[in-house]
């Protein structure tokens, strides 16, 4: 019955990953656009390994790329309430459950008491073979505590938090 409800929840998965994409790609074509050549000398860049420039995070000025500087940062924000930071570090659409948030609607989302002290516990995500918006299995890594599951992936070189999925 679990991997029932998997396939499914896969299956709601990839038929968003479709609309998505379309969706994705015309937001980071409208940002590019948005970004002035001043601007972009003012701005502390980090030169990547495939040769492209990635931006600090606003809130933390860190450029992440490591997967474990991020959880520490990401965990540290999560369990001090700091929603703000998190909204910076996430990704949108935003995958929670079968319903994909834009980052007004994430704004206004909380973690569960139980999934933060399970949070508490957790050292490290672990390598994931969930795949969803664009993201390829293998790609993502998750936290999961009692059901309840966290992803996270690179995008652009840069570890965000993609999603949230229940039912295990």
């Amino acid at each position: 019955m679990i991997k029932l409800i998997k396939l499914f929840a896969i299956g709601v998965l990839l038929v968003g990953l479709v609309s998505c994409n379309k969706a994705d790609q015309k937001i980071k074509e409208s940002d590019t656009k948005k970004v002035t050549t001043e601007e972009k000398k003012d701005s502390p860049n980090k030169q990547t390994v495939s040769g492209q420039e990635s931006q600090k995070t606003a809130v933390t000025n860190k450029s992440y790329g490591d997967l474990t500087e991020f959880w520490n940062d990401f965990k540290k924000f999560a369990l001090a309430g700091e929603y703000d930071k998190i909204t910076e570090l996430t990704r949108y659409p935003f995958l929670y459950q079968s319903t994909e948030m834009s980052k007004a609607d994430f704004k206004e989302f909380r973690f569960t008491e139980t999934f933060l002290n399970g949070m508490k516990t957790k050292k490290t995500p672990k390598k994931s073979e969930m795949m969803f918006l664009g993201i390829k299995a293998g790609d993502m890594y998750e936290v999961e505590y009692e059901g309840q599951a966290i992803y996270f992936s690179k995008v652009n070189d840069e570890w965000k938090f993609v999603g949230i999925l229940f039912g295990e």
